[in-house]
């Protein structure tokens, strides 16, 4: 639907280009001149103008001329639509002044509307034409608007001088055509003197009981209708007043229908007043037609209606009509239109309180508004009976009486809700489609033969420029790319171009404008731009996704290094406990052989150097025992000075650096000084002439965003950051990737086991913290450490067992472990410690055992079991059955037994392979002497 702004002075002309367009489903605007035109278009501009060319004030050529010199309405399409100016010469002047179309009145409807929308149609392809004449060729112009002007008076002077020359003819004739005409017929002057009557006028105020000798030529019509008496007494004073508002241009006509007074038989006449001549100053003609056969015949045109009912169904229109101080008559679609039943009976008053109270319009003013100008066009909002808001266009025709009020008015009612909301959802869809270009991280170029057509800010942010407007300013967009890139990007151009396969998709770098690169993906296509083919380029900037890429395949790498890692240890844990067990045995066996016990005591130094080995690869696994609590950072560092200047030696200067304010941190204090030693011992190392060692401690706040960007896996959150930095040899970047990597080491063999980032690493994960390591050849190294800061939850420093002396039992013991080797070697030692043990396999078979006996004093548990019960699943179930039984677990990593719910205390005391006899012995004694006391044994009778 197209909004038409159609200009013409002559009302029949507006109101059929009206009812034509809007049945046709367009929004029509009306205007009498050129002067009202350009008013009400800079108001509310049209898609289109249809302009007659002879009118008052300023006329069709005036109006195209400063139509097209308006900037807002040049590319609004102009149709010339004339019955006055159609020669040759009048068409070009038109289309010179820049006229889309030029049409001849009068045009069959199916033509006219053809060439409507052919030029609506261009004009949604291609901009309107343009004026032939530049803005200063105005003497051009007035020299072929004079001629046009010239040649138009010349043909009305002939036109005036066959007419004068006709005039006797006229007037000879005139009265035997008004004879011949079946109306009654008069003619009035300009002061409504009779200037002739036909013979059946005379007839007609004969039957009307009128003196027919005041009928008369030379007589004032006026002055008898105003003087009548009778029972058309009334109707004579209406007409009277009529015919003077045409005779004063109020008006265009007047008519007004009455019935004749005979009792025998009713008929009905009209009477209509037309000016007589151009204007209103030449008189005016009043008829009198006989309209009974009409009334008869309405009937016959119900079914005509009906048809004519279903065709405005169909194009969504409906139609009423209101008389003043009357009910509205609605026809069927009018109510279905506002959700009214077909019996209501519709008031204005109903009608008004159903229009959007935004868009409501007092009574008043709109009977003002149709009195002004006889006819009007609006839209407005109606929340319909059944609840549904709906969009309405209406066109309103009124008539008036013989006082020159309206007495009636007819108009039509379009549903253009169906519309209005597609617009709606379009104009929505064009703003999110112009929000996701402006918000989209993507850039987006579109460039013809690499000249730049249209780009985004997001482009320009890619590459470093200030605005869209900077990049568009290019005249070669391939200087956004380095000049390696060029030959690809032309090859791939060019294939589009010619409609041959090129890559969619691919990686490329980009060139900002401070010369630094940046890593982009493009997304590349073909697409008309301007009439022209063109290449759409949308650029992503994965810089920093390569970057997080490289971290995390570092950090996974590291993680499924770390799995193996503590997989191998625990498996070494438990050999080691087989071996350490059995030396020590052997060496209290071989008190009087003192060359075979040096035996066994080596054995059990070389198992101790290869449970520390065992812990350091936990360590990095993550699956060391820690005992972490509140530690104070300054005090730790500050009290490890001398013992850190003393293993680093006199060349290297040590400085400690901490924040009066540092937060204490959530760790385990013993394994921060061990990955402290470890640090500085690396640092001196990588200074054999000597250096700065410098330890810093300050609070850090890492956010969800420097998280997701730099630490995948980390939690955001408060951190005391310790950093270790050397003025060292520094690593490249394949030695810094690797440095974390067990068994990884730079320095000779036999000078290190590559084991101490790895456990500083696994520390700092473990503890739920991050390390972070920076370093250039010849520039020296930082590592950080990041560690959680405590909260009000944090731990207490662990107690610390005293370590007892081999000191046994007679208690019960149950020992559950699926390793056979470890199982024998504990149960010898319990043995020889004087317990009674027993021993199964799996917590399956220990749930049973205990089932069937349940007098054991300890429970000895492995926490990785097969079957589907593993040690910690295994002491649940054994404090809700038999809550007197005591619990120790065992393992050679810690990681499953620590697995528990924020909270929650652990269910038993931990013992960790490999461990010496005297552990063993200690720890048992504890378990067995502390049961009923501790936290888990309180825990489980509360859970009973």
């Amino acid at each position: 639907m197209s909004r038409i702004l159609v200009v013409d002075d002559k009302e029949e002309n507006q109101y059929y280009l009206s009812a034509l367009l809007v049945g046709h489903g367009h929004i029509v605007e009306l205007a009498v001149n050129g002067e009202a035109a350009l008013v009400s278009a800079r108001k509310a501009r049209p898609d289109l103008v249809i302009s007659d060319l002879l009118m008052p004030v300023m006329d069709g050529f005036t109006l195209l001329r400063n139509w097209k010199l308006d900037e807002t309405l040049r590319s609004v399409p102009f149709i010339v639509y004339t019955a006055t100016y159609t020669a040759p010469e009048d068409e070009r002047l038109a289309l010179d002044l820049g006229a889309d179309a030029f049409l001849v009145k009068p045009s069959e409807p199916e033509d006219f509307m053809l060439r409507v929308q052919g030029v609506l149609e261009a004009s949604a392809r291609q901009s309107p034409r343009s004026p032939r004449f530049a803005p200063n060729e105005d003497d051009s112009i007035v020299r072929q608007y004079s001629t046009a002007l010239v040649r138009k008076l010349e043909e009305k002077t002939e036109e005036l001088k066959r007419a004068n020359s006709a005039l006797q003819e006229v007037a000879a004739t005139r009265n035997a055509i008004l004879n011949a005409l079946p109306a009654h017929t008069a003619l009035l002057d300009a002061d409504g003197v009779i200037v002739s009557v036909n013979t059946a006028w005379k007839s007609f105020a004969d039957k009307a009981g009128l003196q027919s000798g005041q009928f008369q030529e030379g007589e004032n019509y006026l002055a008898i209708c105003d003087a009548a008496s009778g029972p058309l007494a009334a109707d004579m004073r209406a007409v009277a007043a009529g015919v003077r508002s045409v005779l004063r241009g109020e008006r265009q006509s007047y008519s007004i229908e009455y019935s004749s007074p005979a009792p025998d038989s009713k008929e009905w006449f009209r009477l209509s007043v037309t000016p007589m001549g151009d204007g209103h100053a030449g008189g005016v003609v009043v008829t009198h037609v006989n309209i009974s056969d009409t009334k008869r015949a309405e009937e016959r045109s119900r079914k005509a209606a009906e048809r004519l009912s279903l065709a405005l169904k169909a194009a969504s229109i409906g139609i009423w009509e209101w008389s003043a101080h009357g009910p509205m008559l609605w026809d069927e679609r009018m109510h279905d239109i506002y959700g009214v039943g077909r019996a209501e009976t519709v008031t204005y008053e109903l009608w008004a309180s159903m229009v959007h109270p935004d868009d409501a319009e007092p009574q008043a003013a709109g009977l003002a508004r149709l009195e002004k100008t006889g006819q009007s066009a609006r839209e407005f909002r109606i929340r319909a009976g059944d609840g549904a808001e709906r969009h309405i266009y209406s066109v309103e025709k009124a008539s008036f009486g013989a006082d020159g009020r309206i007495n009636n008015i007819i108009g039509i009612n379009v549903d253009l809700t169906d519309l209005r909301e597609r617009e709606a959802q379009l104009k929505a869809s064009n703003s999110r489609l112009q929000t996701l270009i402006n918000q989209a991280r993507v850039g987006i170029l579109v460039h013809q033969n690499f000249v730049p057509v249209m780009a985004n800010d997001e482009l320009a942010r890619i590459f470093g420029y200030p605005d869209k407007h900077a990049v568009m300013a290019l005249r070669d967009c391939r200087v956004l790319f380095p000049e390696e890139e060029h030959a690809r990007i032309r090859d791939y151009n060019e294939a589009r171009l010619s409609g041959y396969n090129a890559p969619g998709f691919y990686a490329i770098k980009g060139l900002r404008l401070d010369n630094t690169q940046v890593e982009l993906e493009n997304r590349a296509f073909p697409i008309e731009w301007g009439g022209k083919m063109s290449v759409c380029s949308m650029f992503t900037d994965v810089t920093d996704q390569r970057q997080l890429e490289a971290q995390v395949r570092q950090s996974q790498r590291l993680e499924a290094i770390g799995q193996m890692t503590g997989g191998i240890a625990h498996d070494f844990n438990n050999l080691l406990t087989i071996i350490l067990g059995n030396s020590e045995l052997l060496e209290a066996g071989l008190e009087g052989q003192p060359k075979l016990q040096a035996i066994a005591q080596m054995s059990i130094r070389a198992a101790d150097r290869g449970a520390e080995l065992a812990h350091r690869l936990l360590a990095f696994a993550r699956r060391q025992t820690l005992e972490p609590h509140a530690v104070d950072i300054d005090a730790l560092v500050s009290g490890m000075d001398g013992l850190l200047r003393s293993a680093v030696g006199g060349k290297v200067e040590v400085s400690i650096k901490c924040d009066p304010s540092l937060w204490q941190a959530h760790i385990d204090a013993a394994q921060l000084e061990s990955a402290l030693l470890n640090l500085c011992v690396n640092a001196r190392d990588a200074m054999p002439d000597g250096g700065w060692l410098t330890i810093e401690a300050s609070n850090q706040v890492l956010d969800a965003a420097y998280v997701a960007n730099n630490v995948p896996g980390l939690e955001a959150g408060e951190f005391v950051m310790i950093a270790v930095s050397d003025t060292g040899t520094g690593m490249d970047e394949r030695t810094r990737l690797h440095a974390f990597d067990p068994f990884f080491t730079t320095k000779d063999v036999g000078k290190g086991s590559g084991l101490g980032l790895s456990m500083v690493y696994g520390f700092a994960k473990q503890s739920k913290g991050h390390v972070r390591i920076y370093s250039e050849p010849g520039e020296g190294t930082v590592v950080r450490l990041y560690l959680p800061r405590a909260g009000a939850e944090a731990l207490g420093p662990a107690l610390v067992e005293e370590r007892a002396s081999f000191v046994g039992g007679s208690e019960r013991v149950l020992v559950v472990e699926d390793d056979e080797m470890v199982r024998s070697q504990v149960c010898e030692q319990l043995n020889a410690l004087g317990y009674e043990v027993t021993s199964v396999v799996d917590g399956v078979d220990a749930l049973e055992l205990l089932r069937q006996d349940s007098n054991f004093d300890l429970l000895i548990t492995d926490i990785v079991m097969p079957r589907g019960l593993n040690g910690r699943e295994l002491a649940d179930e054994v404090l809700k059955r038999y809550p007197h039984l005591a619990i120790l677990f065992t393992s050679g990593y810690t990681e499953d037994a620590m697995e528990r719910r924020e909270g929650d205390e652990l269910l038993a005391p931990l013992l960790s392979k490999p461990y010496r006899r005297q552990e063993l012995a200690a720890k048992v004694r504890a378990v067995l002497a502390g049961s009923q006391s501790s936290p888990a044994r309180q825990s489980s009778s509360k859970m009973s």
